[in-house]
């Protein structure tokens, strides 16, 4: 009981209680407040003092948790619990009579709540995180339990990318969507306190309020309201498997119990991921399995299959006894044979087998059994066998070791395939073979013969022996027709004397199949031969016969003939041969025809061009006399000329002088035409001296040279890359001087004139052009530029001679190259040159 009136010393002891102590009246005011109480109420004692007692818990945010009718007006019970809602504490309070009125304690029973309810919640978190199997499932209950349980408004659980590179919300809880959004992918280097937790794997606590703040959070990283975080590593089994992001409304002291608790909490979750983690490594691991049984399964059903299925019969033996354990259903199939089970070798002789000498194959002898004995692999063995419905054929077997993955030997295998068709085959084959190469010996003889002479009956007697050696027993005669008659002139020795000497004796042109086969030019193939009908009694043994006419310049000039004493017709194959070998003997025949008219025109050629060279050689030797012996005259000429115009200079009149001017041009004229001329036969007897001319050079020489010569005009030069070539150096400065001094000569009309020289490589020459925008020609004119004194514009208009070009082909041509020209009136001139690239 206090004393009332409260003495001062009285109110200084109850100041220094810890807990909260206020007196009120019987009306329920308040009388007295200590400090704890006014610290807690948050006013002073002075003010508080005649309030409702009711009304100051209320107004300080003091609620009634129990009993729940404390806070309707009521009487205060002797026990009741308050919660601070915005500082998130509890407290207990005792009521006591006091005078008239009570004395109400108020003691923090904070802490005491929070750890029943951390107990509880850490009870529901165990709970639910019991029954989750998947990382889904830990999250989604974790974050429905510890929420509340920790007070706190909002929760991740964050984990790692695949890439190693970012963390990712494995689920969430009380966060907007656009908070979401950006924490979809979380860079390693924001600044957050999540990603702080994963790189230093220790918890961060975080108060917004804190400054300053040690990681700066973004506003738009975080909840309006949140005033604290938290950032909880997830270890399990000492690996990282993500981290627990907390925000609150309210301010957390953050001390040790709330620390330990958080960190136990995280450490359930933790353990709780790590099993469901290895559950999914198990359920998949079995899933793998499953799969992988599945599958082998399948494969072993598909390998099967496949070995009943293949053309191949199949053996399969244990080593090292060869038992045999299996065997495909080709063996049967494909080879008409039984599998027969053996427990080792020496049982091997219940299947029955042949050498090629008849000895049946000992148990021993098989390959299996050798493989088995020795591990070297049998290749291709042929061996005759005998069916199970007694039959024989002819079958291929080879032999292998099977190794298990480590290298060590398991089982050895003998695949069989039934050869018999190919064996009978390669024996018909072998007998062909042999035939053919003898008829391909002799189609060789043939074409050698044809390839080093041109007779006609040589050509002939080697078709004869190319048709005996490819068709065997017939009897082959080449026929020339000589008046009325078709006489054999080569025939194959089989001919019976008589027989013989009848056919070339002769036989007459109108035999039917001699008259139809040279008449039509076309191949006569005659079945069941009737000699008295054919009008050839001599040949009544034969039975079949054949007719090629060989047609030479629209002329059989000869029948090549083939019977036969054994076949009533001849095969396709028969008769190919016959037109292949006719065919190729008019070949031969024509080609011999050929050559000889080659030859007479070779040598009428060689005498032409001996005729010619002698010709050339007489007209250089004339030019050169000529213009030698023309020299002297005209030089008399032209100084006669000088003196008589110097000496009677005063008493000439006017037309004599002009008769004096017409002679000395005239013999000018002349002078420079021997000139020409002599350049033109120095030209033909000039021996080429071939070196590398690079042309680009020799264009700027003769390009200096020729401006020179034609002072005053303005020209315009397009010079290309050009090569370097092989060829005389002083021969093809003359052609580009002509060509260049040309092109000036011929442009000099225009303002400015305009020349281009350029190169084309080609695949073995160098084409090389010169174009100007000159006068030009007349197409049609163009074939005589390249002639002897042949000029297409009168001298009135462009001097000249008209013996330039024609040395330019002379030149051109004895480098091995072409020369040629294309022009257009008016508008210019191309002229272009080949020479060897080599």
């Amino acid at each position: 009981m206090l004393p009332s009136p409260h003495p001062a010393a009285a109110l200084t002891l109850l100041d220094a209680l810890p807990d909260p102590l206020i007196t009120v009246d019987g009306a329920g005011r308040v009388v007295t407040v200590n400090q704890a109480g006014a610290k807690l109420l948050g006013e002073a004692s002075a003010a508080l003092v005649h309030r409702p007692l009711l009304d100051v818990l209320l107004a300080a945010g003091l609620v009634f948790l129990r009993p729940d009718g404390a806070a309707t007006g009521q009487p205060l019970p002797p026990e009741f619990e308050l919660r601070d809602r915005a500082a998130q504490r509890w407290w207990s309070g005792r009521t006591f009579p006091h005078g008239d009125g009570l004395a109400v304690q108020l003691q923090d029973i904070t802490e005491r709540r929070r750890a029943r309810g951390r107990r509880e919640a850490l009870l529901s978190v165990t709970l639910a995180l019991g029954g989750t199997t998947t990382g889904e499932e830990v999250v989604r209950a974790a974050l429905q339990v510890a929420l509340p349980a920790v007070g706190a408004a909002a929760g991740a659980v964050l984990r790692l990318t695949p890439d190693g590179e970012a963390l990712e919300i494995m689920g969430a809880q009380g966060y907007p969507g656009d908070v979401l959004a950006r924490w979809k992918r979380i860079g390693l280097d924001h600044p957050f306190p999540a990603l702080e937790a994963w790189r230093r794997q220790t918890p961060v606590y975080l108060r917004i309020a804190d400054q300053p703040a040690p990681f700066p959070v973004p506003p738009e990283d975080r909840r309006p309201t949140t005033r604290a975080l938290a950032a909880l590593p997830l270890r399990s089994e000492g690996a990282m498997v993500g981290v627990l992001a907390l925000s609150f409304d309210f301010e957390p002291t953050f001390n040790e119990s709330e620390r330990d608790f958080l960190e136990l909490l995280a450490g359930q979750v933790a353990q709780a991921l790590g099993r469901a983690q290895w559950l999914g490594e198990r359920e998949g691991l079995a899933r793998q399995r499953e799969r992988a049984l599945n599958e082998l399964t399948r494969e072993r059903a598909r390998l099967a299959a496949i070995l009943d299925q293949m053309p191949v019969a199949l053996w399969v033996a244990e080593l090292p006894g060869g038992r045999l354990i299996g065997g495909n259903a080709a063996i049967d199939r494909e080879l008409g044979l039984s599998f027969l089970p053996a427990e080792s070798t020496e049982e091997y002789a219940v299947y029955t087998g042949f050498h090629p000498d008849g000895r049946p194959y000992a148990a021993h002898e098989w390959p299996m059994a050798r493989t088995l004995r020795t591990g070297e692999a049998v290749t291709g063995e042929e061996i005759e066998m005998e069916r199970k419905d007694g039959t024989r054929l002819r079958a291929r077997f080879s032999t292998a070791i099977i190794h298990d993955a480590d290298g060590t030997p398991a089982l050895a295998v003998v695949s069989g395939t039934d050869i018999t068709q190919l064996h009978d085959l390669n024996v018909r084959l072998e007998a062909l073979v042999e035939h053919r190469t003898a008829a391909l010996d002799a189609f060789v003889q043939f074409t050698e013969a044809a390839a080093t002479t041109t007779d006609g009956l040589t050509l002939a007697g080697v078709a004869v022996g190319v048709l005996r050696a490819a068709l065997g027993e017939v009897s082959v005669a080449y026929y020339l027709r000589s008046g009325d008659l078709w006489q054999a002139r080569v025939l194959s020795d089989d001919f019976a004397p008589e027989v013989a000497a009848a056919l070339r004796a002769g036989v007459s042109v109108d035999s039917p199949s001699y008259a139809q086969a040279a008449r039509s030019g076309e191949p006569v193939f005659v079945a069941g031969w009737d000699a008295a009908a054919q009008g050839v009694a001599v040949t009544e043994s034969y039975s079949a016969g054949a007719f090629f006419p060989c047609v030479v310049a629209g002329q059989t000039v000869g029948l090549l003939a083939v019977g036969s004493q054994q076949a009533q017709a001849f095969t396709e194959r028969e008769c190919g041969v016959i037109r292949a070998v006719g065919r190729s003997l008019t070949l031969a025949l024509d080609r011999a025809e050929q050559a000889g008219a080659l030859r007479s025109q070779r040598d009428a050629l060689d005498e032409r061009a001996r005729a010619l060279s002698a010709a050339n050689e007489q007209l250089d030797a004339f030019a050169l006399s000529v213009s030698h012996d023309l020299r002297t005259p005209v030089r008399h000429i032209l100084g006669f000329t000088e003196l008589l115009s110097r000496n009677l200079g005063g008493s000439l009149d006017g037309r004599d002088r002009r008769h004096l001017g017409v002679i000395g041009e005239a013999a000018g004229r002349m002078n420079a035409l021997i000139d020409a001329l002599l350049a033109f036969s120095r030209t033909a007897r000039h021996p080429l001296t071939r070196q590398a001319v690079n042309l680009g050079a020799l264009v700027a020489s003769v390009q200096a040279e020729v401006s020179q010569d034609q002072t005053g005009q303005a020209a315009q030069w397009l010079i290309g890359d050009l090569p370097t070539v092989p060829g005389d150096a002083a021969l093809l400065r003359q052609v580009l001087v002509n060509l260049l001094g040309n092109a000036l000569k011929y442009s000099r009309t225009r303002a400015p004139a305009r020349i281009e020289v350029w190169a084309e490589r080609q695949p073995e020459h160098w084409l090389i052009g010169v174009r100007d925008n000159g006068v030009g020609f007349d197409p049609q004119y163009g074939g005589r530029l390249f002639g002897v004194f042949q000029r297409l514009h009168p001298e009135s208009e462009f001097e000249g001679i008209g013996v330039g070009l024609a040395n330019v082909r002379r030149i051109v041509e004895r480098h091995g190259g072409e020369v040629w020209a294309q022009g257009v009136p008016g508008e210019g001139a191309t002229l272009r040159f080949t020479l060897p690239r080599t």
